[in-house]
């Protein structure tokens, strides 16, 4: 079975062209749902069952609405830790924001970098959080809170957060137990009038609040920081987003991988990136550089767009994005 991605590397936002300094060959002249013969384990066997990203999935528009025109929800997963989940969730909801649309952010990770990171010193002590969303869910209440409460507004406009608490933690074996599963996505089905799209961040770990995400999700970014280890684990990753797909959420679709903390002229980012690439698998351009500019953001509190408009690392949000929402069914696409 071949999969569901059929849009040529150098369009759509697909590898067009190799970052300035780098050797990277996008693969030209194939399809890229239907992995090469590299001999490697995942084009082999994982890459013709994962569900990625189709051109004609969800037809999409600059709008960055889906079929329905209800709010396009992206959730940025990864199992392992430190490759930008949070980075990479934050700054290009802040673009979105920025460009006028209605944008929340979802931070499903206990340690709440997200949170931190949109509302500053404001989140020490928000009024209420997706902790007590999901407390309200364990009990029945006449007049229980509508979900849009539980967001907080941020110092930037049009972005909110629905801001995460260190109790989730104890919170996950209640809600597990219960079957709360679907509760996410039945919040986010509730506020699909008050947002344009959302962005969903995620704990390291596969556990019941990033199933919850993929669950309610369109589709799914996957951060990968140019190392040998994250290549390995990116197959489990895939299969893991499938398997949603396949029992859960039939729409949820693999929209790309996007490269972090990308540096050009070393050799291995170069390397372990063309392996993905020769392997069939969507990774998106641009690459995000690695920049201590980054880490300034976090300590202020201010995504890119905010803190440093004209910098390298913020155009290569912006483009990401743009490419994102700029995809269109290519004619003649089966």
């Amino acid at each position: 079975m071949r999969a569901c991605y059929r849009g040529r590397y150098g369009r759509h936002g697909i590898a067009p062209e190799p970052p300035d300094g780098s050797r990277i060959r996008p693969q030209s002249g194939f399809l890229a749902g239907s992995a090469p013969s590299t001999g490697r384990r995942f084009a082999g066997n994982a890459a013709g069952r994962i569900h990625f990203f189709r051109n004609n999935a969800h037809n999409f528009v600059p709008d960055d609405t889906n079929e329905g025109g209800t709010t396009m929800r992206r959730v940025v997963f990864n199992q392992k830790g430190g490759v930008g989940k949070s980075t990479i969730a934050c700054n290009l909801a802040a673009i979105s924001a920025q460009k006028g649309k209605r944008t929340l952010v979802v931070d499903l990770d206990p340690q709440g970098n997200s949170t931190q990171y949109l509302l500053g010193n404001g989140a020490e002590q928000p009024d209420v959080t997706l902790a007590d969303f999901f407390e309200q869910s364990l009990t029945f209440r006449l007049e229980p809170r509508k979900t849009v409460e539980f967001a907080a507004a941020t110092p930037f406009e049009r972005l909110s957060v629905l801001p995460s608490h260190p109790s989730l933690e104890e919170l996950q074996g209640k809600l597990e137990s219960r079957y709360k599963i679907y509760k996410l996505r039945e919040a986010l089905d509730e506020v699909a009038a008050d947002f344009d799209q959302v962005f969903i961040d995620t704990p390291p770990a596969l556990n019941f609040f990033t199933r919850s995400a993929l669950i309610a999700a369109d589709a799914c970014l996957i951060p990968f920081d140019c190392d040998e280890f994250s290549r390995h684990a990116l197959y489990a990753l895939l299969a893991n987003a499938e398997e949603i797909r396949a029992d859960h959420n039939g729409r949820l679709e693999v929209e790309g991988i996007v490269v972090n903390q990308y540096q050009p002229r070393a050799n291995l980012p170069q390397k372990v990136v063309q392996e993905l690439i020769d392997e069939g698998l969507p990774v998106l351009q641009p690459f995000l550089s690695a920049s201590v500019r980054i880490k300034e953001s976090h300590e202020l509190a201010r995504p890119m767009i905010h803190l440093d408009p004209r910098h390298k690392l913020t155009q290569e949000f912006v483009a990401l994005y743009e490419n994102l929402g700029s995809r269109k069914e290519r004619p003649g696409a089966a």
